[in-house]
C-alpha cells in the first residue's frame, strides 16, 4: 500500500500529471520503425482488401 501511495506522488503533484504511456504505439522510437501493437496489426489485416476483392471493383 506504501509503494502506491509513494509512485502515485508524482503523478499527483505534478502539473498535468499523467500515468506514463506503457502502450507500444506511444512510444515515438518504435513507430518510426514501424512496429505496431498486435491488435492494431490485426485489425489492419483484417480490413486489408485481397486481390480478388480488388479486381471486382
Amino acid at each position: 500500500m506504501v509503494c502506491v501511495a509513494l509512485l502515485s506522488v508524482g503523478i499527483i503533484f505534478k502539473k498535468n500529471g499523467n500515468f506514463p504511456n506503457t502502450h507500444i504505439d506511444g512510444n515515438e522510437h518504435i513507430r518510426k520503425k514501424g512496429i505496431h501493437c498486435a491488435a492494431s496489426q490485426d485489425h489492419e489485416l483484417r480490413t486489408r482488401k485481397n486481390l480478388e476483392e480488388l479486381l471486382k471493383k
